[in-house]
């Protein structure tokens, strides 16, 4: 069995210099941040069309987060759709500078070479829902926090 933790610093170093290649948003407020080169989606929509590509690593956001710049909050999950689109836009391009958890609860936090910062902050009992994933292997390396703990699978296993 893989180490959590181990697996978590091998992503989080491996990110560093990676640039943002695509960022597209899930159901409800979750985000997707695909780093380094892509690779065509293996998913089809309903409608028969390709999904998102996927980076060679994958920051997923699903509980409350917020973008913020110098010391103020620039946009977050809460805010319409109009701030989503300018403010995740400007990420694109820009190069991962760290990725480390902060806090008891493990909230994420993924510092650019530009200094905003893509923090999460949940609110509800279940904890933040965030995973990094190591495309490049296979299987995936994914390392996630849940129930209380940080955790490692290949993301093929319903949580």
């Amino acid at each position: 069995m893989r180490d959590a933790a181990e697996s978590f610093r091998q992503i989080a170093y491996a990110l560093r210099g990676a640039r943002i290649s695509h960022v597209w948003r899930g159901y409800g407020s979750a985000l997707f941040v695909e780093c380094g080169p892509l690779s065509e989606s293996q998913v089809r929509r309903k409608d028969g069309s390709t999904g998102n590509p996927t980076g060679r690593w994958s920051i997923g956001l699903d509980c409350d987060w917020r973008v913020e710049a110098d010391s103020r909050v620039v946009c977050g999950s809460h805010d319409e759709e109009d701030a989503w689109t300018t403010t995740l836009g400007g990420l694109v391009e820009d190069e991962i500078a760290s990725v480390e958890t902060f806090g008891e609860v493990a909230e994420l936090r993924v510092t650019l070479q530009s200094g905003k910062r893509l923090l999460t902050f949940a609110l509800a009992h279940s904890g933040p829902e965030w995973a990094l994933t190591d495309n490049s292997r296979e299987p995936p390396v994914w390392v996630y926090w849940s129930d209380g703990s940080l955790r490692t699978d290949d993301g093929r296993q319903p949580r």
